[in-house]
C-alpha cells in the first residue's frame, strides 16, 4: 500500500468534513464560555493553568477562548480555524500512538481514517462547546504517544519526565477525564513491559493525578457539586452512559441494550486475548478506562466521548492489521500481493467510512444552523451599535430577539460586543415575573428585534 495515497485521501476526507465547520458561526455554549473566559481575565486563567490542582474550571479551554478573542475579536472564524487545527492535530497524534502500540504504519493509518470524522462528532466541528473534549484528547494521546516511544528506549530519563508532567498538567487543564492518565501508563508497562516495569513515570504521573483530583473534587465551587457533573458511582450509572455511547456511535436511539453492553466489552477484551494481540488490548485499555470520570455522570454525547472513539479506532486498526497479516500468512502472499491486499483493505474501509459516516454531514450542519443562524444573526446587529453599549450605567433591556429558547444568548451578545462582562444587560422575555411599568422605566436603553435587526425603542412602546 502507498502511504502517501492514503494520507492524501485521509486529509481530503478530513478537509471535505471540516469545511462547513470553517463557515460555522458561535454556538451557544461558545458565548457562554467566551463570555465566562473574558469576565475571568487573564490573571486568573494563568493562574489556573499554573495551579492545575485548583477548582478553575478547564483553565486551557479559557486559554484557547480568551487567547483568541483578544487576538481576533468578537469572529467566529479564527475559533473554528484554531479548533479545527487542534482536530487535524488530533489525527496525526492518535495516528502515531497507533502506529508506535501496533508496530504499523497501515494500522497507523486505519485509526487517523476512523477518527477523522463521525456523524455524531458535529459539535466538535461545528463550535467550541467541546474544545475541552478536543484539547483533553490531544494532550492525553500525547502523554501516551511520548511515554510509550521513551520507555522503547529503555529507562525514563528526567526530560521523559518532565516533558509528560507537563503534557498531562496540560491534559487535566483541558478536561476531567485526564485524571485517568496514570492508569493507561500502567496498563502500557502490564501490557507491553510486563517481565521489565518501570514505576517511575507511573508514580509521578499517579502522584499528579491525585493531587489534580482532590482539588477538583475537594476544592471550592468543586465541578462535582453541580448536578450535571454529579458522580454517580454505580455499575448502573456506568452501564446507562456505555449504552447512550453505544447508541450515539451506531446512530441508534433504542438500539443498545444493558446486554448488548455486556456483550461489547466481552468482545472488546476478550478478541485480544484470543488473538494475542497486545496492541489491542491496549485499545480496549483506552476505551474502557480513559472516558471514566464521564461515565459515571449523566450520560453525554459521543461529542464527549472522542477520546473513547479513540480507543476503539485504536482497537479496530490492530484487529483489521492482525486479520489482513493472517490472512496473508495463510495464502503465502507474494510482496505485490501484500501490497495488493493492503490496498484493498484501505480502500475498502474508506468507502464503508464514506457510505457510513460522510453521508451525516449536511445533517450535522443543518443542526447546528438551526440556532447559529439566529446567533449570527443576533451578532451582526449588535456589532453595528457600538454607541448602545459605552459608558452605561443604567441597565440595558432586551424587550425581544430572534433568540427563541436561548435565555442567555442575547445577553452574552451584548457583553462580547462591549467586551464587558460586568454589563448590566435583561432580558424582558426571560424575566418572571415581568416589570411592572415603574421598573421598566429604570433602564437606560431598550433595543427590539424587528424581524430583520435589532433597533432601539423605548418604554412607552413595550406592550403590558
Amino acid at each position: 500500500m502507498r502511504a502517501f495515497l492514503a494520507v492524501a485521501a485521509i486529509a481530503a476526507y478530513f478537509l471535505a468534513m471540516a469545511w462547513s465547520g470553517l463557515q460555522s458561526g458561535f454556538s451557544h455554549d461558545d458565548l457562554m464560555n467566551l463570555t465566562f473566559a473574558l469576565r475571568d481575565g487573564w490573571y486568573k486563567i494563568l493562574r489556573g493553568n499554573i495551579l492545575f490542582f485548583s477548582s478553575q474550571h478547564r483553565p486551557l479551554g479559557s486559554l484557547y477562548y480568551l487567547g483568541i478573542y483578544d487576538l481576533f475579536g468578537f469572529h467566529s472564524l479564527p475559533f473554528r480555524i484554531v479548533g479545527i487545527a487542534a482536530l487535524a492535530v488530533n489525527t496525526y497524534l492518535l495516528y502515531r500512538l497507533t502506529k508506535l502500540v501496533a508496530r504499523s504504519v497501515e494500522a497507523g493509518l486505519y485509526a487517523a481514517l476512523i477518527i477523522c470524522w463521525h456523524g455524531n462528532f458535529g459539535p466538535l466541528f461545528f463550535g467550541s462547546g467541546n474544545i475541552y473534549d478536543v484539547l483533553g484528547f490531544g494532550f492525553y494521546v500525547a502523554t501516551l504517544a511520548v511515554y510509550f516511544a521513551a520507555r522503547q528506549k529503555g529507562h525514563l530519563t528526567v526530560r521523559d519526565l518532565v516533558t509528560l508532567a507537563v503534557l498531562q498538567i496540560c491534559a487535566f487543564n483541558s478536561k476531567e477525564f485526564s485524571a485517568t492518565i496514570p492508569a493507561l501508563l500502567f496498563c502500557l508497562e502490564l501490557v507491553f513491559h510486563h517481565r521489565k516495569i518501570v514505576w517511575r513515570g507511573v508514580a509521578l504521573s499517579g502522584i499528579l493525578s491525585a493531587v489534580f483530583a482532590a482539588g477538583k473534587v475537594l476544592g471550592p465551587e468543586s465541578l462535582t457539586s453541580q448536578s450535571a457533573y454529579a458522580l454517580r458511582l454505580s455499575v448502573d450509572a456506568w452501564m446507562a452512559s456505555l449504552t447512550v455511547f453505544l447508541n450515539d456511535l451506531s446512530y441508534r436511539t433504542n438500539w443498545a441494550s444493558t446486554a448488548i453492553a455486556i456483550w461489547f466489552v466481552v468482545i472488546l477484551v476478550a478478541a485480544p486475548l484470543v488473538l494475542r494481540n497486545r496492541a489491542m488490548l491496549f485499545g480496549a485499555a483506552v476505551t474502557l478506562l480513559a472516558p471514566l470520570p464521564v461515565m459515571l455522570i449523566a450520560p453525554r454525547g459521543l461529542a464527549s466521548h472522542y477520546v473513547t472513539v479513540g480507543g476503539l479506532a485504536l482497537w479496530s486498526s490492530a484487529l483489521l492489521v492482525d486479520l489482513r497479516e493472517r490472512l496473508s500468512k495463510a495464502i503465502h502472499a507474494s510482496d505485490w500481493e501484500l501490497r495488493y491486499l493492503q490496498a484493498a483493505a484501505f480502500s475498502s474501509l474508506f468507502v464503508w467510512v464514506l457510505v457510513t459516516h460522510a453521508t451525516q454531514l449536511s445533517y450535522q450542519s443543518e443542526v447546528f444552523w438551526k440556532d447559529g443562524r439566529s446567533i449570527a444573526r443576533a451578532i451582526a446587529s449588535m456589532r453595528r451599535h457600538p454607541e448602545w453599549w459605552a459608558s452605561r450605567n443604567a441597565p440595558i433591556l432586551v424587550v425581544s430577539d430572534p433568540l427563541e429558547g436561548q435565555h442567555w444568548a442575547s445577553i452574552f451578545i451584548g457583553m462580547l460586543c462591549a467586551r464587558n462582562p460586568e454589563l448590566s444587560i435583561h432580558r424582558l422575555p426571560s424575566i418572571d415575573p415581568k416589570p411592572s411599568a415603574e421598573d421598566l422605566r429604570k433602564y437606560g436603553l431598550y433595543i427590539h428585534w424587528n424581524g430583520s435587526e435589532f433597533v432601539q425603542t423605548t418604554a412607552d412602546a413595550i406592550p403590558h
